[in-house]
């Protein structure tokens, strides 16, 4: 029988003793363990088990990066001239055109494909009636891949538009500033989070009597 990733310092004093730990693990260490399955330890999920847990956490940088990074755009944006503001509508056209178009190409190539497997399989004659079921399931597989991965509807209704110089720079001030808005209080909520999560963390060092693992 095989441990839990968080048994094993337990399971390993008497099956591996090889691996270093000949000792029954304390009370607080197999707490400590444990805790890296709650959200407090969230962001050791991938690490060692063995890895020492903080004492403290730190806030994460994404969403004061990706503010800096807001605030950066909305202030370059800011000094484009009208012939700048022009030639950025027109490259970001023909990415989002370039981009739409192979979108569309792919989806309609596809769907061939799809229709062409769809032909052979409802053409096939299954060799029993138990081999039925078979046939059914292999319909209605292409069948909703049909409906899901080809559908082109809203691509082409929501084709992309070339913007005029003035009306592009509006577009990506505003744009800016909306994720300005958002990074803000996502920094907020991530420095709650953080609080909280110390918080968690202080009490159940606490409660083991300050141990440190």
């Amino acid at each position: 029988m095989s441990p839990t990733g968080y048994t094993d310092i337990i399971y390993s004093t008497v099956h591996h003793p090889e691996k270093g730990k000949f000792g029954q693990p304390s009370f607080e260490e197999f707490a400590l363990r444990c805790a890296r399955a709650f959200g407090a330890f969230v962001d050791m999920r991938d690490m060692s088990l063995d890895a020492e847990t903080p004492e403290v956490l730190e806030e994460h940088s994404h969403y004061h990066d990706k503010l800096l990074k807001a605030y950066a755009r909305r202030a370059e944006v800011a000094t484009w001239t009208q012939a700048q503001a022009t030639t950025e509508a027109k490259k970001s056209y023909g990415k989002a055109k370039k981009h739409h178009d192979e979108y569309i190409a792919g989806a309609k190539l596809l769907k061939e494909r799809y229709e062409e497997m769809l032909q052979k399989v409802r053409d096939w004659e299954p060799p029993s009636e138990d081999h039925q079921g078979l046939k059914t399931f292999m319909i209605e597989q292409l069948e909703q891949s049909i409906d899901f991965d080809c559908n082109v509807g809203y691509w082409e209704k929501n084709a992309p538009k070339l913007l005029g110089g003035a009306e592009y720079k509006r577009q990506q001030l505003d744009k800016a500033t909306e994720d300005i808005d958002y990074y803000q209080k996502e920094k907020l909520k991530e420095a709650e989070r953080t609080q909280n999560r110390n918080e968690w963390i202080a009490s159940l060092r606490a409660s083991l009597g300050g141990v440190k693992v």
